[in-house]
Parts: structure tokens; sequence; C-alpha cells
């Protein structure tokens, strides 16, 4: 899956989680533009990472996405204490209670989703494409296209 993370490094943001939405892997460009970092769990760190939420250009349509996917993986594997575990944990936080309470799912990424580069600059749009392995089924590679990008 690095190989994979890093050959993409030449082109876009790109990074992998597991089934618990930890980062396994992750490129230099999705850690500078996007601030992925390996060993994180993406849904945690958005709802408790002071400052974290200022990456994004469109905090509530991040938000509302990342616990719509989450439910839908949670779905996927309810016998999974590890999935309840981080729900519960995250009931404390009001913003990720709110979202959770409404009991959305979303199946897919959305088309495009807005960064900010270092929490401060414009935002940017990028596309976002998930990939599953056929080999590592547990594991998503997620790719990042800036629209703006003329390829």
């Amino acid at each position: 899956m690095r190989l994979v993370v890093d050959g993409l490094d030449r082109l876009y943001p790109a990074y992998a989680i597991n089934r618990y939405w930890e980062v396994v892997a992750a490129n230099a460009h999705a850690q500078r533009e996007l601030g992925v970092r390996v060993g994180t769990n993406c849904m945690v760190r958005f709802f408790t990472e002071a400052g974290r939420q200022s990456w994004y250009g469109r905090t509530d349509l991040a938000g509302r996405v990342l616990v719509g996917r989450y439910r839908q993986q949670v779905a996927r594997y309810p016998y999974d204490s590890r999935l309840q575990d981080t729900v519960t944990a995250l009931m404390n936080v009001p913003e990720f209670r709110t979202l959770w309470e409404r009991h959305e799912v979303i199946a897919s990424l959305p088309g495009t989703i807005s960064y900010r580069a270092g929490g401060s600059a414009a935002p940017r749009e990028y596309r976002t494409i998930g990939l599953t392995p056929t080999t590592e089924s547990a594991l998503s590679v997620v790719l990042n296209v800036p629209v703006d990008d003329p390829s």
C-alpha cells in the first residue's frame, strides 16, 4: 500500500486508511496540503483536534460526510467493537453527537471537497476518489485530484 501512495506523490495528495479510519500511509502531498498524519484517526482528529476543522473549506459539509460515511462503516461491521468504541468516545463532542443522531448514511465520497493547505490558505477544491485494493479489502486509498488540474 505504501508503494501505491508514494507512487502517487508525483501527482496528487493520496493516503490510505484502514477499516477504523486510521491513516496507515500518506504521501508528502497529503501531509503538506491536507494535513494528513500517519497513525491518526481521521474521524477522531476532525472532531477533537484544535484547529483541524480550519483545514476544510466547508467544515459543515466535511463533518456531515465524515459522519455519514463512518455510519456506513459501522453498519458494514456491526459487531466490531473498535468502531463502536470510537462512536461512544465521540458522543461527548456535541457537534459529532448532533450529526450522528441524524442517522444519515452516505455511501460514496462527495464529488469534491475543499481543503485549506496549512489550515489558513484559500480553499482549494479537490475531486475525491476512493479505491479499495482487491488484495487488501480492509484498506482504502483516498486520492485527491485538484479540480483546477489541467490533466
